[in-house]
C-alpha cells in the first residue's frame, strides 16, 4: 500500500533530519525556535514547552540536538501554520458571510 502524502513528508523529514550530524540538527533547531518562539532565548520556551531542563538544552550546543527535538519544533511550526490558516479561512467566510 502506497503512503499518504502527509506520511511520506513525515518520513523523507525523519530521513533527512537522520542524515544530518548532531551539530547541524542543533543549528536548525536553532533557527526553527529562535523564529518559532520570536527570540534567539528559545531555549527556556522550548523546554517549558517539553518539559526539559534547560541546562539539558544547553548541552545540546556542545552534543548536537536529538532528531525527536528538531521534529517536535517543526511540528509546532506546522500546526501554527494549520492553525493560521484555518482562522484566515473563517475570516474570509465570515466577511462573505459564507455558511458552511
Amino acid at each position: 500500500m502506497a503512503l499518504d502524502q502527509p506520511e511520506r513528508i513525515k518520513q523523507l523529514t525523519d530521513t533527512i533530519l537522520s542524515l544530518m550530524t548532531p551539530a547541524q540538527r542543533f543549528e536548525h533547531l536553532d533557527r526553527i525556535a529562535t523564529e518559532f518562539f520570536g527570540t534567539n532565548r528559545w531555549k527556556t520556551k522550548f523546554s517549558n514547552r517539553y518539559g526539559l531542563s534547560a541546562q539539558a538544552i544547553n548541552a545540546w550546543r556542545g552534543n548536537g540536538a536529538p532528531v525527536w527535538a528538531v521534529q517536535a519544533i517543526m511540528d509546532a511550526v506546522s500546526a501554527e501554520n494549520a492553525r493560521v490558516l484555518i482562522a484566515s479561512i473563517e475570516a474570509t467566510k465570515r466577511l462573505l458571510s459564507i455558511t458552511p
